[in-house]
C-alpha cells in the first residue's frame, strides 16, 4: 500500500512520469498488487490503487503496454464486490473500457457475475447508478457495439432494465427536471445502450415488447438534446426490422425526420438518420409521406458531399421502392425530381460523369424511377443516359435506356446525333459481345428503335455509311437466332430478335 502510495504521489500532475510508469509494465504490476491485496483480505481497502491505476490510463502508451491478457478477468472479478461500497472501481472499469475497448469490454462482458453486478447497480443510490450506467454506456459505443457486448448485457437483463428506466423517463415527457443536465446526462447513457440493441435483429422483439417503440418517439418528439441519439435508434429499429415502421410512421416519426432533414443547424449523424428512415420508408411502405417542401429540403442534401450518397438513395426509393411505383405521392415526387432535380444535379451527373460508381449507379436509379415522364425526355435524359453507356455500368444503363426510349418514341423526339450514338453502341456490342449480359436490353432498345418510323430512316441512313460493320452486325443476328432455336427451351430474348429482324426487312 504505502509503495502505491508512493507511485500516485509520483505520478499526479506529472504526465511524463505515468508515462515512465505505464511503459515500465507499471499497470500489470499495479493490476498484480490488487489482485494481490483482494485474496489476503476480501474487505481490504482498494481505493489507492484503484486511484493509482486510473492515474496510469491517462496515459497515451495504455494501448501499447496494456495490462497482461492473463490478469484482465481477474481484474473485473476484484472489483466487482467493490461495485456498491466504492464507485471509484466502476469509474476505474470505465476507464479501462474507454482506453482499448477492443480488449477490455469483450472480456467484461464475458463476465457473467461482473455484467449482473453492473446491473444491479442501476438500482443503487445515484452516485452508483449512474457509475454503473457509464459503464453500460462505455462498452456500447455508437455503431461499434460488439455483438459479444451486447449478448453479455442482454444476458444480464441490462436491456429490459434501460427501457424499463427509459419507460419512466418518458411517462412524465415532456422533461422538466430541476437538474436538467444531470437528467440529460442519463437519458444519453440510456440510448446509447439502447442503441446497441435498435441494430441487431436478434433484439428487436424485446426492445418492441418492452415499449420501445413509443419511448424512442417521446424522446424524439419532446427531447431535442437527445435528438441524434433517438433518431438514429429509431432509423436502426426499422432497418433491423421493417415491420415497426407500420408502429412509427402513423404516429409522427416522418413529420419529425422531415423537420430534420430542413434544419439547417440539425447535424450529419441525425440527417443521416433521416435518410436512412425515408430509405426504409421508400422500400417497405405501401406509400410516401413527405411534403412538397420536404422533397425540396432532400434535394438539397444530395448536394452535401457528406450525405450525397444517402440522399440519393433515398430519392431513388421514394420514387420507386419495392411497392406501388405510380402512387400518388410517389407520382408527385418523381415529377417534382424531374422539375427540380434532374437539370441541376442528375443530368450533369450522367453526361460528366464520376469517378464514383456508387453515385453514377444511384443517379441512374432514380432516372430509371422517372423515366417514364415525358418532359425528362426535353431535358436530355435520352442523352445523358447514353453517355452513360461506355462507363463501368453497362447493365443499369441499356436498362434505363430501355425505359427512356420508349417514353422519348411517344413524344416528338427525334434527336439524330443520339441516336446514331445509341446505333453504334449497339452493333459494337453485338458484334464484339455477342455474350455480354445487357444484350437483352440492346436488342430491346433497337425493337423500340426500329418500330418508330423516324427512327429508322435514321437508322438506315446511318447503317449505308457503315457496310460492314452492318454486314458483321447481321451475321451476329443470324448466329444468335441459330442458338436460340437449338436451345433445349427458346428465352424470351427470341420474340425481341424476331421483331428486329421482321424491322430490318
Amino acid at each position: 500500500i504505502d509503495a502505491t502510495k508512493c507511485l500516485h504521489v509520483y505520478m499526479v500532475n506529472n504526465p511524463a512520469c505515468r508515462d515512465e510508469v505505464v511503459g515500465h509494465n507499471g499497470l500489470t504490476i499495479l493490476v498484480q498488487t490488487l489482485l494481490l491485496l483482494t485474496a489476503t483480505s476480501p474487505d481490504a481497502d482498494v481505493d489507492v490503487v484503484v486511484e493509482t491505476l486510473l492515474l496510469c490510463l491517462e496515459s497515451e502508451f495504455v494501448q501499447q503496454y496494456p495490462i497482461e491478457r492473463a490478469f484482465v478477468a481477474p481484474l473485473f472479478g476484484a472489483l466487482q464486490p467493490h461495485f456498491v461500497s466504492e464507485a471509484a472501481t466502476l469509474t476505474l472499469t470505465t476507464a479501462l473500457v474507454a482506453a482499448d475497448h477492443a480488449r477490455y469490454a469483450a472480456v467484461c462482458a464475458t463476465l457473467a457475475g461482473v455484467m449482473d453486478a453492473l446491473v444491479l447497480c442501476l438500482d443503487e443510490a445515484e452516485v452508483v447508478s449512474a457509475a454503473a450506467l457509464k459503464v453500460l454506456r462505455t462498452m456500447c459505443p455508437v455503431g461499434a457495439c460488439q455483438p459479444s457486448v451486447a449478448r453479455g448485457i442482454a444476458s444480464a437483463n441490462g436491456l429490459v432494465r434501460v427501457l424499463q428506466w427509459l419507460a419512466k423517463i418518458t411517462s412524465v415527457m415532456p422533461v422538466q427536471s430541476q437538474d436538467e443536465n444531470d437528467e440529460i446526462s442519463v437519458q444519453e447513457d440510456l440510448l446509447t445502450i439502447l442503441n446497441a440493441f435498435c441494430s441487431q435483429v436478434e433484439y428487436v422483439g424485446d426492445v418492441v415488447g418492452y415499449q420501445g417503440v413509443p419511448i424512442l418517439l417521446a424522446l424524439f418528439t419532446y427531447q431535442p438534446r437527445v435528438l441524434e441519439l433517438s433518431a438514429r435508434a429509431i432509423a436502426q429499429l426499422a432497418k433491423a426490422s421493417p415491420a415497426v415502421l407500420n408502429e412509427l410512421i402513423p404516429f409522427g416519426a416522418s413529420q419529425g425526420f422531415e423537420q430534420i432533414l430542413g434544419n439547417p443547424r440539425a447535424s450529419v449523424g441525425t440527417k443521416e438518420s433521416a435518410l436512412v428512415f425515408y430509405t426504409l420508408m421508400g422500400e417497405h411502405s405501401s406509400d410516401i409521406i413527405l411534403s412538397t417542401a420536404g422533397a425540396v429540403a432532400l434535394f438539397g442534401l444530395v448536394d452535401d458531399r457528406a450525405l450525397h450518397k444517402l440522399a440519393l438513395g433515398a430519392i431513388g426509393s421514394l420514387t420507386g421502392g419495392g411497392y406501388n411505383h405510380r402512387s400518388t405521392h410517389r407520382l408527385e415526387l418523381q415529377h417534382q425530381v424531374v422539375a427540380s432535380l434532374y437539370g441541376a444535379v442528375l443530368h450533369p451527373l450522367l453526361v460528366g460523369g464520376t469517378p464514383d460508381l456508387d453515385v453514377l449507379t444511384l443517379a441512374l436509379q432514380v432516372v430509371r424511377n422517372t423515366s417514364h415522364i415525358s418532359s425528362a425526355v426535353d431535358l436530355g435524359v435520352v442523352e445523358a443516359v447514353v453517355a452513360c453507356l461506355p462507363r463501368e455500368v453497362p447493365v443499369l444503363a441499356w436498362d434505363v435506356l430501355v425505359q427512356c426510349l420508349q417514353c422519348a418514341a411517344a413524344t416528338a423526339w427525334t434527336h439524330v446525333g443520339t441516336l446514331q450514338a445509341v446505333y453504334h453502341h449497339i452493333l459494337t456490342v453485338l458484334i464484339d459481345q455477342p455474350d455480354s449480359n445487357v444484350i437483352q436490353s440492346l436488342l430491346r432498345c433497337l425493337e423500340i428503335a426500329l418500330a418508330h418510323p423516324d427512327w429508322k430512316t435514321i437508322f438506315v441512313a446511318w447503317v449505308l455509311s457503315q457496310q460492314q460493320m452492318f454486314i458483321d452486325f447481321c451475321e451476329a443476328l443470324g448466329e444468335r437466332l441459330d442458338r436460340a432455336y437449338v436451345a433445349p427451351r427458346p428465352g424470351v430474348e427470341v420474340g425481341t430478335l424476331l421483331a428486329v429482324v421482321s424491322a430490318l426487312c
